[in-house]
């Protein structure tokens, strides 16, 4: 009943008292059996917490609460909800200005978001990884980032994909890869002109995909840019 409660008056802006329901939710957790899906909750409402805290500006109860969940998350072995946690703890470092735990947060996170194949979470860190290495004042690789966004925009605009979807042959497959391309070309895009490039993520691509080497970025320029 708390946990519904809070998330009712978390929908009103009411974040205060959201908080209230919130703990006590939490605080009726330890009479109940420790099962996996009591603890499962009590991270979940940590992470509840997590929101209507950060929105009231307690920060310090934030990073307190998603210590307690990444504890707990581990324990667990719950792969998905450490993602989350790892993905807010590297949003909550840059929130605060500290970039050099951010960026010794963010590749963690982002490897725990890319295994569970969460594309949300995934974004994020890499959003939030890649500011916070842009202020550290790190730029190197953009040329190499152009490049794979250009193949990434071919590799998209492919004419297999429309092919195989008009014949009905791997329809899903189609679906999927160009969702894949255009997702990363979308990211890329994100990186170049909002944050720094994620040179580890861009090896990984480029591993994946590096047909046409010499593949020129200035080609998608305006005149002007030319």
């Amino acid at each position: 009943y708390c946990r519904q409660a809070g998330d009712k008056a978390q929908a009103r802006s009411a974040h205060r008292e959201a908080v209230g329901y919130f703990e006590q939710a939490l605080s009726a957790l330890p009479h109940l059996p420790e099962t996996r899906d009591i603890l499962a909750q009590a991270i979940d409402l940590r992470l509840a917490l997590r929101s209507a805290l950060r929105l009231l500006g307690d920060f310090g109860r934030v990073l307190a609460y998603l210590r307690e969940a990444e504890s707990l998350a581990a324990a667990l072995d719950d792969q998905h909800r450490l993602g989350q946690v790892s993905v807010f703890l590297l949003v909550h470092f840059f929130l605060m200005s500290a970039h050099d735990q951010a960026t010794g947060a963010g590749p963690p996170a982002l490897a725990l978001a890319t295994a569970g194949g969460d594309v949300i979470l995934q974004a994020l860190a890499h959003q939030y990884l890649g500011i916070a290495y842009h202020r550290q004042g790190d730029n190197r690789r953009a040329i190499d980032c152009l490049k794979q966004a250009a193949r990434e925009l071919l590799l998209a605009q492919s004419s297999d994909w429309p092919f195989i979807l008009r014949s009905g042959t791997s329809p899903n497959y189609a679906r999927q890869r160009v969702k894949d391309h255009l997702l990363r070309f979308i990211a890329l895009h994100e990186q170049l002109t909002t944050t720094r490039v994620d040179e580890v993520w861009l090896s990984q691509i480029e591993a994946m995909d590096n047909l046409f080497p010499g593949v020129d970025y200035r080609y998608w320029a305006t005149r002007t840019e030319k």
